[in-house]
């Protein structure tokens, strides 16, 4: 069922305190811990599970929705 499925945050994603780092550099860092996550978790099918929850669907999503996003 990983063609529903939307990567997405409204949370904050910066760290804060003594070792502050940008909300970007955060963001980042946490994208690729979810990619490494699903790595790690399924083998031959993590790069299409990536593709999917990241991109294929989101994109499939607003097409169906005649969405134009890029311009």
């Amino acid at each position: 069922m990983t063609e529903r499925l939307l990567f997405g945050t409204d949370a904050p994603l910066g760290v804060f305190g003594e070792k502050a780092i940008k909300q970007q550099c955060a963001y980042d860092a946490n994208i690729k811990n979810i990619k490494n996550a699903i790595k790690e978790n399924f083998g031959d099918d993590a790069n299409k599970i990536i593709s999917r929850i990241f991109y294929r669907n989101s994109k499939k999503l607003l097409d169906k929705q005649n969405i134009n996003t890029f311009g």
